[in-house]
């Protein structure tokens, strides 16, 4: 993809829709949102994406100023029809956690958080997958009663809309 998706700072996080017509990826360059600094030294991350024309990737585009912030936005995963958006949140609005978002016509709308059942006090979820008919998610979290590490925890759309406890 070259110079019109990489930088030499850090991206990461590549997902893309079943189509293979938009990428879309974490990235800790310079002139993201707000232009601060991060733990690591570099910038705080944005959501960054790219079309396929032709064949050919074009130069990025960041996600709206509603979703990325001068603070952390981290994409963790992806429907496979690219209208669903994870990302892992730690801004003014959100702190450390996994929110989705929905794209309605050219564009997503505001995060919403996926819930306590998903992002406990004490672990939040990282990565996020979610079924193509989306009434389910796998997710991986450090939890108290995981096995060790990160696990793999799944839960299910309640009726009302909310997700199900995780197992």
């Amino acid at each position: 993809a070259g110079s019109q998706i990489n930088s030499p700072f850090p991206d990461y996080n590549p997902f893309v829709n079943k189509k293979e017509t938009i990428l879309y990826y974490a990235s800790k360059r310079q002139g993201n949102m707000g232009n601060l600094i991060d733990y690591d030294g570099y910038n705080t991350a944005d959501i960054l994406y790219s079309e396929s024309k032709y064949g050919a990737w074009i130069k990025y585009k960041r996600l709206v100023a509603t979703l990325n912030t001068p603070l952390v936005e981290e994409i963790c995963g992806l429907s496979s029809d690219g209208s669903y958006l994870f990302a892992y949140v730690d801004n003014l609005e959100f702190k450390n956690q996994a929110c989705v978002t929905v794209k309605e016509g050219k564009s997503f709308i505001r995060f919403k958080v996926l819930g306590a059942n998903i992002n406990t006090s004490k672990a939040n979820a990282r990565s996020v997958a979610i079924t193509p008919d989306k009434k389910i998610i796998f997710f991986s979290s450090l939890r108290e009663d995981g096995q060790g590490g990160s696990d793999i925890y799944m839960s299910r759309i309640l009726p009302s809309g909310q997700w199900g406890p995780a197992v």
